[in-house]
Formats: structure tokens, C-alpha cells, sequence
């Protein structure tokens, strides 16, 4: 039973993008759900924060924020509580300090954890209006602009829903054919069009000078995948919530 995805890029740093294997929720949110917005136990929730914990090897706080599909990038400070943060309405999260982890919570959209070697690490929850909003690139451009080199860092992308599950509709792919005409698939016989999210976080990350081999990219589709993943896309809000989070020390 594969609680916990890992990246080879990432190797450095405590992290994991979690699957929804081997928690205590009972269904819909069946097991490892990490968010009470559609109904869990907060009790079994906390429980399968204490799991992830034991499964990562750290006692060291996980913080969250409430994300909105926006921009907004909010940086861990060394008196921040878990609970202030979780107030704050932020889709990335930034920390430059060891023995603290900053994560996202996802069902499809597409979790991305960002670490430079002993300078930051960064969490990014980037669905198709973060991405137009560029919520990857702003948290990048942030870390370079305080000093790190496009070189040293790492970035690994989580499951999420792939391209044949990612229907859209004429409006928001008219807004992507701006920049990533080659990301929207238009075929015949398929009624609406299909967006390939990944591709376009690539072609961000590219922009700002990070490298192929600079990028993990896991291909799993959340939605494809019933038994491994949440999908609100295939659920609705009857399901849970990944955790993929990261940390140094």
C-alpha cells in the first residue's frame, strides 16, 4: 500500500505527495484525507496528519493556508502558528527556515513542491486559474528575486488530472490559446476542449530559465485512477484531499 509518492528531484528534502491509501477516513473520504471543507472528522484528519508525521519521519509542523485559486504567495515566518496560517488566503507558500514543512492541499489540481538546497523550500496549488494567474512563476520569481539562482532549483510536479480528463470550455480555452495554444487539444469528435495543464506549468518554468532535467513531472492521473486518488472532478465534493507537502533541515 503506497501511502506517499516521492520525486527523485527532491531527494534532499523531507517530502511527499500522499495518495488516499492507508488513512483512517471513512468513506466518501476514504482514507488519507487531509481537509474537513466536504464533511470529514476533523479528529480522523488529524489522525492522518500524525500518520503522514510518522511516515516522513518528522515532528516538525506542516503548515496550510486557504487556498482561493489565486495568486497570493504567503511566506512562513519562525512565530507563525499553524492555525494563523490556515486563515490566510494563499495558493503558495514559501519557508526559509529548516524543521518546518509548507503544503497544498489538492483533488486534481495540480500540487507543486519547489526546493532549493539550504535556502527555501515552496508549496504551489496550481489549477488552470492559478496557472493563467501564474501562481508558479510569481513563487519562483520570488525566490530568485531573494537571492537563489535559477539552477538550483528543483521542482517536482504531483498527480493530477491528465489532459483526456481535463475538459474545458470554449471560454477558458480561448484565454489559454493566448499563451498556450499548443496545450489545448481540439479533436474531432470531442464535443469541448481538453487542456493539458502540466505542459503549460513546463512552459512556464522554461520561461524562467529552469531545465527539463531541473523538473520531475509524475504523470498519474487523479481522476483516471479511483482505487489511488481523490477527484473532485470525477466526485465532486464527495471526496477527500490530498496532502503533498516539503521541508528542509
Amino acid at each position: 500500500m503506497n501511502s506517499i509518492i516521492t520525486s527523485p528531484v527532491l531527494n534532499d528534502f523531507t517530502h511527499a505527495f500522499t495518495t488516499r491509501l492507508g488513512g483512517v477516513s471513512n468513506p466518501p473520504y476514504d482514507s488519507f484525507n487531509f481537509a474537513i471543507k466536504w464533511g470529514d472528522e476533523k479528529s480522523a484528519v488529524c489522525s492522518n496528519y500524525s500518520i503522514l508525521a510518522d511516515l516522513l519521519h518528522t515532528k516538525a509542523p506542516i503548515y496550510t493556508s486557504q487556498q482561493v485559486h489565486g495568486n497570493s504567495i504567503y511566506q512562513i515566518r519562525v512565530d507563525d502558528t499553524l492555525e494563523s496560517v490556515q486563515n490566510i488566503q494563499a495558493d503558495a507558500l514559501i519557508c526559509y527556515h529548516p524543521d518546518a514543512l509548507v503544503g497544498v492541499c489538492t483533488a486534481d489540481c495540480v500540487p507543486i513542491l519547489i526546493g532549493v538546497s539550504g535556502f527555501a523550500v515552496a508549496a504551489v496549488h496550481a489549477g488552470w486559474r492559478g496557472t493563467l494567474n501564474k501562481i508558479t512563476m510569481r513563487t519562483i520569481e520570488r525566490l530568485l528575486l531573494d537571492g537563489c539562482r535559477p539552477l538550483d532549483i528543483r521542482v517536482a510536479m504531483g498527480p493530477s488530472i491528465c489532459l483526456n480528463c481535463l475538459e474545458i470550455g470554449e471560454e477558458v480555452a480561448s484565454l489559454f490559446e493566448v499563451d498556450f495554444k499548443n496545450c489545448v487539444r481540439r479533436d474531432v469528435g470531442i464535443a469541448k476542449p481538453h487542456l493539458d495543464l502540466k505542459q503549460c506549468l513546463m512552459m512556464q518554468l522554461q520561461a524562467l530559465s529552469i531545465q527539463p532535467e531541473q523538473v520531475d513531472i509524475n504523470l498519474a492521473c487523479t481522476c483516471c485512477q479511483k482505487e489511488r486518488f481523490f477527484s473532485y472532478r470525477r466526485s465532486g465534493s464527495q471526496t477527500g484531499q490530498h496532502l503533498s507537502c516539503i521541508g528542509w533541515h
